[in-house]
């Protein structure tokens, strides 16, 4: 098997996930003005509706890769996140939005299932770093739709040209998929580990548990950081979209950074730091005004960069013989934790103000802090 030309095309998948959730926040305030939208929640609510598609994605193709392989989810769910672009890039209503955002949230959610399990068995002998460096590419492609959605901005194409535009990439990578060598298996050994198995093992209601909350950390703050910027920060909205781009780099540089951490730092006590960084950061942000207040919002992408990856990398080592299902399961609750946060943020934006949303939402990643600090002591003692 080809295997590097395969982890290439699964980068490039990986890639496509970060469309609908950057070119979505991106465009946010031009969506309210063109589509009339008053409302923190409806904008919010769109965000909701992009993970909700994840979450069916993510739901229908779990258990069926296992089965069947990964090929026709990895050529499909590019395919549905090339028509869920189009259709956006025609949208006349907030409706039609709308159900743009679940075909793209659908298309992506099938990708962010099967990309992780395919690269977990290339190369099962350094699965933290693998992961890492492939969700790594979740940020450069975001900062890659940023550029797209920015350019289109300062040269006044429209956010049509910008969805239309982006669609070109997941039928390229649609067609690399259907032509590259599979791994016929997604799980160590001869037999996998059944979900109603998994469910039991109180071990894996904790790395539940944290890749909820690291969803919610990551997008609280990537869904909402242009707005915040724009509406209350004082940002043009340009300047909020490279703010947008500078979590996206900063998500980038860590993922790609952690091979060089030392080999003494264990994935518990990485995820411990990661967390209670991501936590200051959100405090940041909420309690400083202007450029500092912003560079809290980019910063968020560092700290909070490593805690998706490395949870997975963690049960992976854990539930070997997990496959398709288990990273189906943990990506479908990381992905609920998406659709939540970026909606309670807008929730709580219209019940008090955006700035104290984004301070209630420290609480997701601080309560990753406290089970990484109780799994590292039980480690060490």
């Amino acid at each position: 098997m080809k295997t590097s030309r395969l982890l290439w095309f699964c980068n490039g998948g990986m890639a496509l996930v970060a469309l609908g959730p950057t070119l979505f926040p991106a465009f946010l305030t031009t969506f309210a003005e063109i589509f009339d939208i008053a409302e923190a929640e409806r904008l919010g609510r769109l965000a909701a509706i992009l993970f909700a598609g994840f979450i069916v994605g993510i739901a229908a193709s779990g258990p069926l890769a296992d089965r069947f392989g990964p090929r026709p989810f990895a050529v499909g769910g590019a395919a549905l996140s090339a028509i869920g672009l189009l259709v956006a890039s025609a949208a006349w209503s907030y409706a039609t939005l709308a159900v743009s955002a679940f075909i793209i949230g659908t298309g992506a959610g099938v990708l962010d299932m099967v990309m992780s399990p395919i690269v977990s068995m290339v190369a099962k002998n350094d699965r933290a770093r693998a992961l890492n460096r492939l969700h790594a590419f979740y940020a450069i492609g975001a900062v890659a739709w940023l550029a797209i959605a920015t350019i289109t901005i300062s040269i006044d194409l429209g956010w049509r040209i910008a969805f239309a535009l982006a669609s070109i990439a997941p039928a390229a990578i649609g067609i690399g998929f259907s032509v590259s060598s599979m791994p016929v298996r997604l799980h160590d050994g001869e037999e996998r580990s059944r979900s109603r198995t998994l469910i039991w093992k109180p071990g894996f209601w904790i790395a539940m548990a944290a890749i909820g909350l690291t969803g919610a950390t990551e997008e609280g703050m990537n869904q909402w950081l242009p707005a915040y910027a724009e509406l209350d920060l004082g940002f043009s909205k340009a300047s909020a979209s490279l703010g947008l781009a500078g979590f996206s780099m900063l998500l980038g540089i860590g993922r790609l950074s952690i091979a060089h951490l030392p080999q003494r730092w264990s994935i518990h006590s990485i995820i411990a730091v990661a967390s209670f960084a991501s936590g200051a950061c959100y405090l940041g942000a909420s309690q400083l005004t202007s450029s500092p207040a912003l560079a809290a919002c980019i910063a968020t992408g560092l700290a909070c960069s490593v805690l998706w990856p490395t949870v997975l990398a963690a049960t992976a080592e854990r539930f070997p013989n997990g496959g398709a299902t288990m990273f189906g399961i943990l990506t479908l609750v990381g992905n609920a934790g998406c659709l939540v946060s970026p909606w309670m943020i807008g929730i709580g934006a219209e019940a008090t103000s955006l700035r104290t949303a984004i301070a209630m939402a420290a609480i997701a990643p601080i309560a990753i802090f406290l089970p990484a600090i109780i799994i590292r002591y039980k480690e060490k003692n």
